[in-house]
């Protein structure tokens, strides 16, 4: 039994056999003091699990921070064997032998200069003993870069093939030296980009825009930005384009990947886990499906009826018709809209 609690045992057996009020008051002060003490005793370990946020530093910055780490009392003596750090540019310092009911000090040096934005990084400490949990610690801040992209450093787009959208990317400097931009090169042949300069030496912005008439498909490109800054004097904007016709599937592809024909033969409630579905959707006002076939054995295709703007179609397998192989074909949809009167999805995957 620990020591506060035969105090207070003790206490109350002395003074419950007298009846003087001054006594009483005196047990009461002496009890409040004692109950913390059990309290704390009692209390789990603390410093397994230590966050720190550094706030907001410029690139390049190095931060340092002391993590306490507590070797509880009851532990005995512990030595660190070393301390893993997930993030680039970290480093820690520590002494490796701490007593019982001591604390080991991480002294935790970052050098900010290969990351930006906002950043998180994870230390651990490992104990030569290897029954004791490591304990862990996390660093946390905002890196703004000498030259920073907003709001993204790359676009996305989604459009149909007549629209035009238009994305802004703002080129921040946050250097003490003044940014020029010297040119910029559209490498693709699906966007256009126009040169703002919003601040002169501060502030540029990249008016990037989707150029019409495309045909339907995805589409990676990029714009090359060439500035004046020794830091950064090529920025690389990728441009991603996906360019949708007015009738198109969501997913583009039934993807089945890697079937285990003898697992789904002995466990056939694994064949509603396996089954795919994507959607068909119409750009403006409902239409219907009349038909739908595919030419993979083993593979079965139903898909929603009646008018309706989107369309839910289901691709599931036939164990008894599947054979090893590669699974390459293409579900076919016939559809009511004149413009799109047949809709093509491609099929693949591989049965084991």
């Amino acid at each position: 039994m620990a020591a506060p609690t035969i105090l207070i045992r003790n206490l109350v057996q002395f003074f419950s056999a007298r009846h003087d009020m001054r006594r009483w008051i005196l047990l009461s002060l002496l009890v409040a003091l004692a109950v913390p003490l059990q309290a704390q005793r009692n209390q789990p370990p603390v410093g397994t699990g230590t966050t720190h946020d550094f706030g907001k530093v410029r690139q390049g910055a190095v931060v340092a921070h002391e993590f306490r780490i507590l070797n509880p009392s009851e532990a005995g003596p512990a030595h660190v064997a070393r301390v893993d750090l997930d993030g680039p540019g970290m480093t820690a310092r520590f002494r490796a032998d701490v007593a019982p009911g001591e604390f080991v000090t991480i002294k935790v040096t970052w050098n900010t200069s290969k990351v930006d934005g906002t950043v998180q990084a994870e230390g651990m400490v490992r104990w030569a003993d290897p029954r004791r949990a490591p304990a862990t610690f996390t660093l946390t801040g905002q890196v703004v870069p000498s030259i920073e992209l907003k709001p993204l450093g790359a676009v996305f787009f989604s459009a149909f093939t007549n629209e035009r959208p238009v994305q802004v990317v703002q080129i921040l400097n946050h250097d003490d030296r003044p940014l020029h931009v010297q040119r910029t090169e559209v490498n693709g042949t699906h966007f256009e980009a126009r040169l703002e300069e919003v601040q002169t030496g501060r502030r540029h912005d990249l008016h990037i825009t989707v150029t019409p008439g495309p045909a339907p498909g995805r589409f990676q490109e990029r714009l090359i930005v060439y500035t004046d800054s020794p830091a950064r004097p090529v920025i690389n904007v990728p441009v991603n384009i996906f360019v949708k016709a007015d009738v198109y599937a969501n997913p583009e592809v039934v993807d089945f990947g890697n079937v285990d024909l003898a697992a789904v033969r002995r466990n056939p409630a694994l064949l509603p886990l396996l089954s795919q579905k994507f959607l068909v959707k119409r750009r403006q006002g409902p239409f219907e499906i009349r038909a739908a076939s595919i030419d993979v054995p083993g593979l079965v295709v139903n898909a929603s009826t009646g008018k309706e703007d989107t369309h839910e179609v289901n691709v599931s397998l036939t164990p008894d018709k599947l054979v090893a192989g590669p699974m390459i074909g293409r579900v076919r949809l016939v559809t009511t809209d004149a413009r799109f009167p047949e809709i093509l999805v491609p099929v693949r995957g591989r049965i084991q």
